[in-house]
């Protein structure tokens, strides 16, 4: 199984919520508006598509909100945010038979190879106890990615594939 090589992404502030990447981006939702991470380049390119304001007025139905789910349309693209308000359930079985675990002493991930049960591969990560902090691990839908995501650190990782 190939290594998950992580990618540079610049520094983007205190994290609310994130969307897992989809077509080679992914949405950020920050104190300072929501931003674009686009993973086709390395380093990532960091855009902001909307501010601040345009996030608070945003509500197309079925955007933020405590009584409402965390899904957006943007882009003409169904994104489903997680964060500290909760969110969707992540991927953490690849069909490789790759899948993530949490070590013991919380502040690792696992890769673990389900055939031989063998960790493939471990990644610093501290699991947050503060229920007003997330912690979020889990692979794109694509299996392209593996995203690591906090409050104040995002991490995404890509197969070394030879593309980056």
């Amino acid at each position: 199984m190939e290594e998950w090589l992580e990618l540079e992404i610049p520094q983007i502030g205190h994290i609310l919520e994130f969307a897992f990447p989809q077509n080679d981006r992914m949405l950020i939702r920050t104190l300072d508006g929501m931003f674009s991470v686009l993973l086709q380049e390395d380093p990532a390119k960091v855009e902001n598509v909307m501010t601040v304001e345009e996030v608070e007025v945003l509500d197309n139905g079925d955007s933020w909100g405590t009584e409402q789910s965390d899904k957006l349309t943007f882009d003409q693209e169904e994104w489903f945010f997680h964060g500290a308000e909760g969110g969707d359930v992540t991927l953490c079985d690849l069909s490789t038979g790759e899948r993530i675990e949490v070590a013991n002493d919380r502040k690792h991930l696992l890769l673990i190879n389900s055939a031989n049960e063998k960790v493939v591969q471990k990644i610093d990560f501290v699991i947050s106890d503060d229920p007003d902090d997330f912690s979020i691990a889990g692979f794109s839908f694509d299996e392209k990615y593996l995203v690591l995501c906090t409050n104040e650190q995002l991490r995404v990782f890509a197969k070394d594939d030879g593309g980056f």
